[in-house]
C-alpha cells in the first residue's frame, strides 16, 4: 500500500470543498488565523456536513457564512484534490477544489476566527506562504489542468 495514501485506524478521513474565486488573472485568498496552517493564504473553503447534500452545496454554504456580500458564479467542476494531514491534529483530508468567477461584493472578513484578511493576487505573484500545496491547485486552475496534491509533511 502506497504510504501517502494511509490513513491511520484511529483518525477518520474528513472531506472538504474549497473554491478558487478567480477574477481576470487574479485569486482570492484569505490569510488563515485557526491553529492549522496559521497565517498562511488559502481559498475560501471547510468541511462538508452531514446537512450538505453535495460538495457544491458545501461550497455555498461556506461562501455565505465567510462572505456573504460577495456574489460569485460556481463553476460544477472539481479542479483539483487534495489529500493531506497536517499538524498539530494531524486528521487526514481530502479537499475538493472548485472554481468560481467573482461576479462582485465587499469581501471584508466576516469570521476573524477562521481568516483575518481577503485579499486578491495575481495567479503569476501568490504568496510565498500558501497552505497545504494551494498554489499548486490555484497553478492547475490556470494551466486549466486538473491535479491531485498531497500533503503529509514528516
Amino acid at each position: 500500500m502506497n504510504e501517502r495514501l494511509f490513513v491511520p485506524e484511529n483518525k477518520i478521513l474528513r472531506l472538504a470543498t474549497d473554491i478558487v474565486i478567480v477574477n481576470g488573472n487574479t485569486t482570492l485568498l484569505g490569510l488563515r488565523t485557526s491553529s492549522v496552517g496559521f497565517h498562511q493564504w488559502s481559498p475560501l473553503g471547510g468541511r462538508i456536513e452531514c446537512c450538505d447534500n453535495s460538495i457544491f452545496e458545501t461550497a455555498l454554504r461556506e461562501k455565505n457564512e465567510e462572505l456573504p456580500d460577495v456574489k460569485i458564479e460556481l463553476i460544477k467542476k472539481v479542479v483539483g484534490l487534495r489529500l493531506n494531514r497536517l499538524p498539530p491534529f494531524y486528521q487526514p483530508h481530502l479537499t475538493f477544489f472548485l472554481l468560481a468567477n467573482y461576479i462582485g461584493g465587499n469581501i471584508n472578513a466576516v469570521d476573524g476566527e477562521k481568516i483575518q484578511v481577503w485579499q486578491w493576487f495575481e495567479n503569476n505573484h501568490l504568496p510565498e506562504n500558501m497552505f497545504s500545496k494551494v498554489d499548486q491547485i490555484i497553478k492547475s486552475v490556470y494551466d486549466k489542468k486538473f491535479r491531485f496534491v498531497f500533503d503529509f509533511p514528516k
